[in-house]
């Protein structure tokens, strides 16, 4: 899945490009200038946030110094998968081009490890759940990231894919008790579909995290830690990304991102086993979710 994806392609190769710059010791303006570009295009290009011309990448490579056939080649096939279109690109008219960049990492990840404090993570949530979060906001965004319910149905269809990435989501415990709109049926029914998932999907674990857990006081809010392939692969790093108000930021540095991937660890070691979850789901449901 993740080696045919144009976003994986991009993080790969850009990457790769990074890593070949400063083994020459040069800084990014030298490379602009081979490419007859800016530095700003430069990092962009090693952070994947834009497809990377085949002429642009031979010509980095010849001046990096890589003489290696076999590598350039790869390098080479890296670019031309990295200029492929994605679904994101269908909403070029109403999402920016971070978010859009942003929802191509997603998509891409073998491994999404999310963690919501106030409501269930947006890739299991249902349709009328989505809708219900945007209460009072104006018809074509919702509740966080800007996103349109129509966005939010293509990003959750990655779990239907033929090889769908696997998702670990922890959720507050609270967050299972707030209805949309003050909607109880809409939070049943969400509860129910979360089960269900969490239940017959292999590929999706779901964790409670208990309100009084310490860790939840360290995080600073909805976060989800993406992984592109086995540790040791020469493969894509891992990325954050935080939802907020109206957008979505991309955490990259190894210091952001490690110090996300232990919160994350440590959350997981507090919340309650999957099991135990699913016993907490039935009661939710038993009981009738009521508001907090």
């Amino acid at each position: 899945m993740a080696d045919e994806s144009p976003t994986v392609a991009r993080l790969r190769l850009g990457d790769r490009l990074r890593q070949l710059r400063t083994g020459a010791r040069m800084d990014g303006n030298t490379a602009a200038a081979a490419i007859r570009a800016s530095a700003a295009k430069i990092s962009r290009m090693e952070s994947g946030q834009v497809p990377l011309r085949e002429r642009d990448v031979r010509d980095l490579l010849t001046l990096y110094g890589l003489s290696d056939e076999g590598e350039r080649a790869a390098l080479l096939d890296l670019a031309k998968r990295s200029c492929q279109p994605g679904w994101w690109d269908e909403f070029s008219d109403v999402l920016t081009a971070s978010i859009r960049h942003h929802l191509s990492l997603e998509s891409a990840a073998a491994l999404i490890m999310t963690y919501d404090s106030q409501a269930v993570p947006a890739l299991l949530q249902t349709d009328a759940y989505a809708r219900g979060l945007t209460a009072g906001e104006p018809d074509e965004m919702t509740w966080r990231g800007g996103l349109s319910p129509q966005v939010l149905a293509r990003r959750r269809a990655v779990l239907g894919a033929s090889e769908p990435p696997r998702v670990w989501a922890l959720i507050q415990e609270s967050a299972l008790h707030r209805a949309p709109g003050g909607n109880q049926e809409i939070l049943a029914a969400q509860l129910a579909s979360l089960r269900t998932l969490a239940a017959a999907d292999p590929t999706i674990t779901v964790q409670i995290v208990p309100d009084a857990a310490p860790a939840v006081l360290a995080a600073p809010g909805p976060f989800a830690v993406l992984r592109y392939g086995p540790a040791n692969a020469r493969d894509a790093p891992d990325l954050v990304l935080v939802e907020m108000l109206a957008t979505i930021r991309c955490l990259e540095r190894r210091t952001d991102v490690d110090h996300h991937r232990r919160l994350f660890d440590k959350l997981a070691v507090q919340a309650v086993r999957p099991d135990v979850t699913l016993e907490m789901l039935d009661d939710r449901i038993r009981t009738k979710p009521h508001a907090r």
